[in-house]
């Protein structure tokens, strides 16, 4: 895959720069197409047919190493060196509102559950691997990947506590919701509670 990261390339091309078959790294690459990982299109190269060119996809390109920490880290530190720790949590807290607004997910005329599902469905596709349980009478949405983790070390009240909860209770449009445990603090997941308001149903 890190060959297709310089350029698209036929099955050919690739097999003569790592010197295998080329019939290996076809059928590694419909592998890699089946798993979303890579798309193929075909395209004119010269005389004769069409060729049959892979290209990696987002979620390919994706698995590579990309160190997004290290920007927000540094943005989260000027902002709090520029303005001030208050101003920096006001900064979040509008940001996962405006994040919430963006999902557009829930409208008021929903029930309490559907809202909760489809809040719980637009943290999952934002990568947070999110699911909703309901046990003992309590909601609780629950993170099994955090997408801002390493970031959320080093600034756990912020991020976790804030926005994280912020951004849930914003897209429900109603409501508390507590941070029950974290990841951060050792916890195999991140855990929501959602308490309901007193005008849902």
């Amino acid at each position: 895959m890190s060959l297709l990261l310089e350029e698209p390339q036929t099955a050919v091309e690739i097999a003569q720069k790592l010197e295998i078959f080329e019939s290996a790294v076809r059928q590694h690459l419909q592998m890699l197409e089946n798993a979303g990982l890579v798309t193929a299109t075909f395209e004119q190269r010269g005389l004769g047919r069409p060729k049959k060119i892979f290209a990696l996809s987002p979620s390919g390109a994706e698995l590579f190493t990309r160190k997004y920490d290290v920007l927000l880290d540094l943005v989260i530190r000027k902002i709090s060196e520029t303005y001030g720790p208050p101003a920096l949590r006001s900064i979040l807290l509008s940001t996962a509102r405006g994040l919430s607004i963006t999902l557009g997910v829930v409208s008021d005329d929903l029930l309490y559950r559907e809202r909760l599902r489809k809040v719980t469905d637009a943290l999952d596709d934002l990568g947070f691997a999110a699911k909703l349980e309901e046990k003992d009478g309590k909601s609780s949405i629950i993170s099994k990947n955090c997408i801002l983790l390493r970031t959320a070390e080093a600034n756990h009240d912020l991020l976790c506590h804030k926005f994280h909860s912020e951004l849930i209770r914003a897209a429900l449009k109603r409501g508390r919701v507590e941070l029950h445990e974290c990841m951060v603090d050792g916890a195999p997941f991140c855990t929501h509670i959602v308490i309901k308001s007193d005008r849902d149903d």
